[in-house]
Parts: C-alpha cells; sequence; structure tokens
C-alpha cells in the first residue's frame, strides 16, 4: 500500500465526501431497531433525492405492478436495504459526477462501465441466490471509485497509466507497478473512510481478487462484483472475446449454468441496463444490444481458435511451436529476468486474465512462465503469467493456474543463463509491464 499517495487522495479537496443524508441513512440502518418512518423523515429532508428514488422504484427496471407515491410506501415495498441501495447509490454517484475529469481520463466510459456492472450484479445475484443482492448491486456500481480518486489526485500520469492497460482487467498489474497500489485498494480505503460497512467496503476493495477473502457471505458478494465487472467489459471492450470467455467459464465451473443460459442472462443485463442509465443520467448507445456483441465476440475468438488449432509443420521448426487445445504447450519458467529450460505443458484454457495447464512439475505460487503465442507475421508474442494456485493430480501431474502479469517485448527478455542478471529481474519485471500492449 502507498501510504503517502493515499493520504494525498483522502485530502484531495476535489474528491467529495459522503453527503450527509447517505450518512444519517446509513447510521439509521445499521440499527435493528430502526423504524421505517424515522428514515423516510431522513430521506424526505432531500426533495431531489426524493424525486429520483420515485423516479426510480416506478421505473421498468424494477417492474412494479403498481404506482409507488411515496417514501413511506417505497420503504414497504422495496425494504429497508432496497431504499438503502437506491439512495446511496443517487447520493454518491451524484456528488462523483461533479468531478472534472484532469487528465484526459474518459468519465464516460467509466460510468457506463458501472452501470453495466451494477445491473449485472443485481441480475446475478437474484439469479445465483446470493441474499445480499442489494449490496452487491451498490458495491458494482461504486467499486472503481479509486479510479477517480486516481484521476483527481495524478491527472495526467493516471491518464497514461488506463491507456498502457490493454483491458480494465489489465490496469492492477499497471497500477502496481507504477503507484504501488491499485485502483480497487484505492477503493477499499475510500469506503472505509467514507465508512461504508464491511459488506460493502471488502468487495469494493477487492472486485479484482475476490479468491483472497475467507469464505463468506461477503466473499459471494465479492465474487458476484468480480464477475459483475467481466460482464460489463463484455458490453463496453472493443474486444468482448476475452470477457465473454471469463464469464461463460465462470458461469459454468462457479454456478452451474451453461453457455445458452450465460447468453440468456447476458442479454437481460443488457436490456436492464437501457432501462437504469437514465435513471442515472448516462447516455447507453442502445445499437450496442448483446446480439451485436456476441457476433463481435464470436469473430474475434474465431481468430483465437484458428491461432490455437494450427500445429507445427516440419517446414516450422526455427519457429516457435503452435498448440493446439488440448494439445501441447511449450512454457518457459522466468526468474530473475531469465528465461529457463522450456517445460512441456497440456494446453486446458486461456482467457484475458489468465491461463489453466496442467505441468509434469510443481510451479510455486508467485512463480512466473512465459509462453510464446504464434503470429501470423513476425515473432510469437511473448505473454508472463504468474502462478496463482497449483494442485496435485498424480505424479508428474500438477493442474496450474496462472494470472496474466503483462505481455513482454523480445528485447526485454533474457536468455542469458549465467545468472549475473538476476538482480535486475524485478527491474525487468516492471519495465515489461509498465511497457506492456
Amino acid at each position: 500500500m502507498n501510504d503517502l499517495l493515499m493520504h494525498r487522495i483522502k485530502q484531495c479537496p476535489s474528491l467529495p465526501s459522503l453527503p450527509r443524508v447517505a450518512i444519517e441513512v446509513l447510521n439509521l440502518a445499521e440499527d435493528p431497531q430502526v423504524a421505517l418512518p424515522a428514515l423516510a423523515r431522513i430521506i424526505s429532508q432531500d426533495a431531489a433525492l426524493v424525486a429520483k428514488t420515485l423516479r426510480t422504484v416506478n421505473s421498468s427496471f424494477y417492474g412494479l405492478s403498481h404506482k409507488i407515491s411515496g417514501i413511506d410506501h417505497a420503504l414497504v415495498v422495496l425494504g429497508l436495504e432496497g431504499i438503502k441501495t437506491i439512495v446511496l447509490g443517487f447520493s454518491l454517484v451524484s456528488d462523483l459526477k461533479r468531478a472534472k475529469p484532469r487528465g484526459g481520463f474518459d468519465h464516460l466510459a467509466y460510468w457506463r462501465r458501472s452501470i453495466y456492472a451494477a445491473t449485472a450484479a443485481r441480475v446475478f445475484a437474484e439469479r445465483f441466490g446470493v441474499v445480499m443482492g442489494e449490496e452487491a448491486f451498490l458495491a458494482a456500481l461504486l467499486m472503481d471509485i479509486g479510479m477517480l480518486a486516481l484521476d483527481q489526485v495524478l491527472g495526467k500520469e493516471y491518464a497514461e497509466i488506463t491507456d498502457r492497460a490493454p483491458s480494465h482487467a489489465g490496469l492492477p498489474p499497471i497500477e502496481m507497478a507504477k503507484l504501488g497500489m491499485t485502483h480497487a485498494e484505492v477503493a477499499g480505503e475510500l469506503a472505509i473512510h467514507w465508512k461504508l460497512p464491511p459488506v460493502l467496503a471488502v468487495p469494493i476493495g477487492h472486485h479484482h481478487r475476490p479468491q483472497a477473502l475467507d469464505d463468506s457471505t461477503v466473499k459471494q458478494v465479492a465474487h458476484v462484483v468480480w464477475l459483475a465487472g467481466r460482464c460489463a467489459d463484455v458490453f463496453v471492450d472493443a474486444q468482448p472475446e476475452w470477457s465473454l470467455c471469463d464469464v461463460r467459464r465462470t458461469c459454468m465451473e462457479h454456478y452451474k449454468v451453461g453457455e445458452l443460459d450465460c447468453d440468456a442472462i447476458l442479454c437481460q443485463i443488457g436490456l436492464k441496463t437501457n432501462q437504469l442509465a437514465p435513471l442515472f443520467e448516462v447516455p447507453i448507445d442502445p445499437g450496442n444490444t448483446y446480439e451485436s456483441i456476441l457476433k463481435r465476440a464470436n469473430d474475434g475468438l474465431s481468430k483465437i481458435t484458428k491461432a490455437l488449432h494450427v500445429e507445427e509443420k516440419p517446414s516450422d521448426k526455427r519457429r516457435a511451436p503452435r498448440f493446439a487445445r488440448g494439445g501441447v504447450l511449450p512454457v518457459f519458467p522466468y526468474v530473475g529476468g531469465e528465461v529457463g529450460e522450456m517445460i512441456k505443458a497440456q494446453f486446458r484454457d486461456a482467457s484475458a486474465q489468465g491461463i489453466g495447464i496442467v505441468l509434469p512439475q510443481k510451479l510455486e505460487v508467485g512463480s512466473q512462465f512465459i509462453i510464446r503465442l504464434p503470429q501470423k507475421t513476425g515473432d510469437p508474442l511473448p505473454i508472463l503469467y504468474t502462478v496463482v494456485r497449483s494442485q496435485r493430480l498424480a505424479d508428474r501431474e500438477h493442474r496450474t493456474g496462472a494470472e496474466l502479469t503483462c505481455v513482454l517485448r523480445q528485447n526485454e527478455i533474457t536468455e542469458d543463463k549465467s545468472r549475473s542478471s538476476r538482480q535486475n529481474g524485478l527491474d525487468e519485471i516492471r519495465k515489461a509491464i509498465l511497457a506492456s500492449a
């Protein structure tokens, strides 16, 4: 954690504090004996907030069968958690949207992704039986506030960092290398600073690494928030195939939801986001339907599949070996800035965030390796991965999962086995991350 940077963020005058109404609503909501009329009186002190709340409750997003005429009625129908979500969401977002971009950071793209993620979190929580669906919605809506804070404090320096990231999923390693902390950590610290409850602050702070949490209801919320973020990437990324692979695989492996059902859920999220976005005054392209996204993703997946299925030919012996799905994948340990001897791995799957392989030997968690992805033209593309899990299945059979760290450039790889440059290994990796494409 970069304590100095975090202090600057907390002292930043252009970063809004938690609105008074939101603080009072949070305090009342923590009291199990709270009377709903008392909560209604607090909310009613802000006429604009009342109007937005009633407009939201009566919108097609909630799909209620009858009109809600007042805050008291809304509290009875939606309950304490439902109204708390709306009030906190609008009061926080209204203040955050007043912040002016300082360094070229794209605020419109930020809010579009936030709205898609919030909608997805609500839909996923309801579908997967996560009891804290309202908290998941709000945590997903606010999970990237660290990006807004970093933009306010660092300006162009942070814009350069976001420009380097190949996608939102690839942003944290670059932030960590450059700043010593990630936007998720900043968001978590801000949530604590604002005295948001742990069920919000913890998923916000761990929305890129929910697996680091101990098993609990809060971890379930954090996992839904992470998945909602990947779903938002499906709708906002120029190349949605990687995020779509992540969403489909997670729905299958974690929630036992097949590909067709997953696509139906994504279609519902697209429709509901179009209903929610106008309430937060965030313009969404109505032509950005899931059907159009699916076509674009399928085109991208088709190209990737062709690349993975091209086997090495005798005439290609001087080139890096190519691999097929389920076939042999050469991996090269990367230690201290040096590339080790090739290990033959069994390829399982890959996404924008990571890769799954089976190895004849164990690689320790935290160790790194390189794969060389064949390109149609030019040299193979070296990609650096960091091992995050390793499971022994049998003798000489270790299932290994690794997260993408960065895309390396050829002149940043050292293949000298003399070990003389090992002391510069961390600097080499840091440079590679900052230069990632």
